[in-house]
């Protein structure tokens, strides 16, 4: 492991103040190992190391949601192969968007204002020539064992070519032990890789009642952490949320139900449109094999030269 890995990789932060410096390591060696390898390391690891415990406004003319965000927040860092030949080779998508009641849509006032349909709106525009679906398997108050649960049956069954998977806000306020968490997380990525499936996670959200959990951060910097190390996009939507009301996008009230922890319409919107450019973003950038177009993956087929 490199000399001074605390001080240069932030996302480690949390688990480095707490000794946990063979986390990242471990987690490196299972990325590159076979699927019974990585499950044995990453199984062995979680057990070692215990990780410590660690008002949008309507434009009305336009009828779109206003959601600016500071640049890069909505760039997933990651690449979408799966995602990006299915656009290429037979001009669709579907996604799984996988989840608790953020992605069920508690809060929202019907099934079209939730965050999955604003998404589907949203990649229509992206991919004007595409037939998509993003399908709703949001269960409201599931921790990560029971997303894991029924993993197989909601999620691979339907054979999506991505997976959105927003998790670890019930798992906090649970008290639910953040090496459980990461083990079921890391579990369920290798297992939704080996079906074939691209994996997009989405960090905890941002409200002053969550941040005032003991160990709410843990979870979210315990997301960050697998994301990097495992290569897995992340929506950053804590700092998302965290973002619109700095800049004054939304405040408390507007951004959330009177629960302080479930979104409203407007920050539903704003949440698909965010992933929706982060999606495209990622699906363009991602290279395709040789001889494939580059760019847009809805254009023309360029002619053979």
């Amino acid at each position: 492991m490199p000399v001074g890995l605390c001080e240069s990789v932030q996302l480690l932060m949390t688990f480095c103040r707490r000794a946990v410096l063979p986390f990242r390591h471990i987690l490196e060696r299972a990325a590159r190992g076979g699927a019974l390898i990585q499950r044995a390391i990453l199984a062995a690891a979680v057990a070692a190391i215990g990780l410590a415990g660690a008002a949008s406004a309507t434009d009305e003319t336009s009828g779109r949601w206003a959601c600016g965000l500071p640049a890069g927040l909505t760039t997933l860092d990651g690449q979408l192969p799966h995602a990006a030949a299915a656009l290429r080779d037979r001009h669709g998508l579907t996604i799984v968007a996988f989840g608790s009641s953020s992605t069920f849509g508690t809060g929202a006032s019907g099934p079209a204002a939730t965050y999955p349909s604003r998404l589907e709106a949203a990649l229509g525009q992206q991919f004007p020539d595409a037939k998509l679906a993003v399908i709703n398997r949001g269960v409201p108050g599931e921790v990560a064992d029971d997303m894991m649960a029924r993993l197989e049956r909601d999620v691979i069954a339907p054979a999506p070519d991505l997976v959105i998977w927003q998790t670890g806000t019930n798992d906090a306020m649970r008290d639910i032990p953040v090496e459980q968490f990461a083990r079921l997380t890391l579990d369920g990525i290798t297992r939704l890789r080996e079906a074939g499936i691209d994996v997009v996670l989405m960090e905890p959200q941002y409200s002053p009642k969550l941040v005032r959990q003991p160990h709410y951060a843990d979870f979210v910097e315990a997301l960050r952490t697998i994301g990097h190390v495992t290569g897995t996009p992340l929506v950053r939507r804590f700092d998302m949320m965290e973002a619109w009301v700095a800049n004054g996008r939304f405040d408390d009230a507007t951004m959330l139900q009177s629960d302080a922890l479930h979104m409203r319409d407007a920050s539903y919107a704003c949440l698909g449109q965010a992933v929706a450019e982060g999606l495209a973003e990622a699906i363009d950038d991602t290279e395709p094999p040789t001889g494939s177009l580059t760019g847009r993956l809805t254009a023309e087929v360029a002619p053979a030269k």
